[in-house]
C-alpha cells in the first residue's frame, strides 16, 4: 500500500496562514468531518494560539468557514497558546473531549481539558463543573516514567526524571471507560540539542493521569536503523505522532529529526511508520523502508507536521501540513491505496 494525494490546500506566506495549518486534528461522525488547527491572534501586538473547528460533507473536498471552539483567555492556562491538540466524540458520554497543549505568560507548556456537549463540535468547549487545569503539569507523567536508570530515558539523558513538557497529545483508544493518551517529551542533552520522547498513560477522568508503559514507547534508539544520513550524533528521539489500528497491529507515523528538537539548519526531519501489536510497547517493530519516502525530507526544519491517520469507512487516510518550502505551504490529505 502507499498514500496518494487525495486533497490540497494551498497556504499563504504570511504568519496567519503559516499557523493555520498547524496542530491538524481530524474526526469522522455522521458522515461529516471535523477539522481542528491552530489559529492565531494578534490584535494588540502580543501573540496568541486558540483553536478552531471547520467541518466537511463531502468527505474532505471542500469545507465550512471555521469556528473558534477555543480561544486564549486572560487568566487561563491558555492565556497565551491553545494548540495542538486532539479531539475525539465520545459516543458513551455524548460528549467531545478534548487535550491540548496551554501556556500562559509565566508557564511552561502544559497540557489542559475542554468538553463540548451534544454531537456539533461547532462551538466553544469548557471545562466540566469542578475540573481544574492544567490537567497536566510539565513533567508530571514523565517523572513517574523515566525513573529507572534500566530505562532508554534515563540512558539518553544521563540523568532520571529529567524529561518535561508533554505535548502534543493523541486520545488512542477509550476501554471501558479508561482512556489511552500518547504525548511527546523533551530533554536537553548535552550542550545544545534537545531530544524527543513518546510517552502513554491512561485516564478516566482527564483529570488524573497513570503511566501505562515503564519506559519511552519511542525514542531515538528506535530510529538509529533508519535509511537516513543523520547528522553526527544520529537521530534525536520522536515528537508528534498519531496512532490507528487495523486489524492486529497498532500503527504509529512519527516525526523523528536529527540535531535538536528545537530544530536547527541542514537537519532531518522524516516520517517514520511503525508497528506492534500492544499499544504500550516500548519496542515497536520498524517499516523496513522508513523513513517514509511519500514524506521525503530536504533539508528543511520541520518541512513535514501534525500527521494525522484517521478512517472514515473502510478508507485510511493521513492529514498532514506541508511547512516548507514556502512556495509549496498548505494543508494536505492523502489516501491510502492498496496496490
Amino acid at each position: 500500500a502507499e498514500f496518494i494525494s487525495y486533497y490540497e490546500e494551498p497556504a499563504g506566506t504570511g504568519a496567519a496562514d503559516y499557523h493555520g495549518i498547524c496542530g491538524i486534528s481530524m474526526a469522522v461522525l455522521d458522515d461529516t468531518w471535523y477539522r481542528f488547527n491552530r489559529y492565531l491572534v494578534d490584535d494588540d501586538g502580543t501573540v496568541r494560539f486558540g483553536i478552531n473547528c471547520r467541518k466537511s460533507t463531502d468527505r474532505g473536498q471542500t469545507w465550512s468557514e471555521p469556528v473558534k471552539v477555543v480561544e486564549p483567555e486572560k487568566g487561563s492556562p491558555w492565556a497565551l497558546y491553545a494548540t495542538d491538540g486532539h479531539a475525539i466524540y465520545d459516543e458513551r458520554e455524548d460528549k467531545w473531549r478534548m487535550i491540548f497543549q496551554a501556556k500562559s505568560a509565566s508557564s511552561p507548556w502544559n497540557l489542559a481539558y475542554l468538553e463540548r456537549e451534544g454531537r456539533d463540535p461547532m462551538g466553544a468547549f469548557t471545562a466540566p463543573e469542578g475540573f481544574t487545569n492544567p490537567c497536566v503539569l510539565s513533567g508530571d507523567i514523565w517523572t513517574r516514567i523515566a525513573d529507572d536508570e534500566n530505562d532508554d530515558c534515563v540512558k539518553i539523558t544521563v540523568l532520571k526524571r529529567k524529561i518535561f513538557e508533554e505535548g502534543t497529545p493523541e486520545i488512542v483508544q477509550e476501554e471501558n471507560g479508561t482512556f489511552y493518551v500518547t504525548f511527546h517529551g523533551a530533554a536537553p542533552v548535552g550542550r545544545s540539542s534537545i531530544h524527543g520522547f513518546r510517552g502513554i498513560a491512561t485516564t478516566k477522568d482527564f483529570q488524573t493521569f497513570e503511566p501505562a508503559a515503564e519506559d519511552a514507547i519511542f525514542d531515538e534508539y528506535d530510529a538509529q536503523d533508519w535509511n537516513v544520513d543523520w547528522l553526527d550524533g544520529g537521530p534525536v528521539g520522536g515528537g508528534h505522532a498519531t496512532y490507528l489500528k487495523e486489524g492486529d497491529y497498532w500503527y504509529t507515523i512519527i516525526e523523528c529529526p536529527d540535531g535538536s528538537l528545537s530544530g536547527q539548519a541542514k537537519q532531518h526531519w522524516p516520517f517514520g511508520l511503525l508497528r506492534s501489536k500492544e499499544l504500550t510497547s516500548t519496542k515497536w517493530e520498524n517499516y523496513a523502508n522508513n523513513p517514509m519516502p511519500e514524506f521525503p525530507t530536504s533539508g528543511y526544519v520541520c518541512e513535514w507536521q501534525y500527521a494525522r491517520l484517521f478512517k472514515d469507512g473502510g478508507t485510511t487516510y493521513l492529514a498532514v501540513s506541508k511547512m516548507l518550502p514556502e512556495e509549496e505551504r498548505g494543508f494536505r490529505i492523502y489516501r491510502l491505496a492498496w496496490k
